[in-house]
């Protein structure tokens, strides 16, 4: 049986797992419900001439400051776990195991859309990381202690 206290650490491991899954979706998705396509691609749109700049710039901006810190928060939890390098080697990992599985004909007819999904998937995984891998131990340093040298008006015959 489980103490109170690890479970209340659990839960909340999960619920930072489920985080990591809503701010991947908030930020872009293939439906059209995202951050992207609400504040950005009309932004982008309408600076480039396409459209015309429309709702609340105001709250699109706090929207956007929520999510940047979100992402910043989470890709800082992931380094201090496995590093920058071990997150270029977490996303080679899949992206050649993506490669491997549709050489082998387990892709065979898969669109855009889901292809769009399995990289926020593995985005997600990656970002996850930081949640649920254990904090780094401390390096203990132990300081060698050197014999000092006897002074030399000090000898005795």
């Amino acid at each position: 049986m489980t103490n109170d206290g690890s479970r209340l650490i659990r839960f909340f491991r999960n619920l930072r797992l489920v985080l990591v899954f809503v701010l991947v979706h908030l930020t872009y998705n293939p439906e059209g419900a995202s951050y992207y396509h609400w504040a950005l691609k009309p932004w982008w749109d309408g600076f480039f001439g396409a459209g015309k700049l429309v709702g609340p710039h105001s709250l699109k901006a706090f929207v956007g400051v929520l999510l940047l810190g979100g992402w910043f928060w989470f890709l800082r939890s992931t380094r201090r776990k496995i590093g920058g390098l071990g997150i270029l080697l977490t996303i080679a990992f899949f992206a050649t195991l993506g490669w491997v599985l549709n050489d082998y004909g387990l892709f065979p007819n898969v669109g855009s859309w889901m292809l769009q999904h399995l990289l926020l998937l593995i985005v997600s995984i990656v970002l996850s990381l930081g949640v649920l891998l254990p904090e780094p131990k401390a390096k203990v340093v132990v300081a060698k202690q050197e014999k000092l040298p006897a002074k030399q008006g000090s000898e005795t015959a």
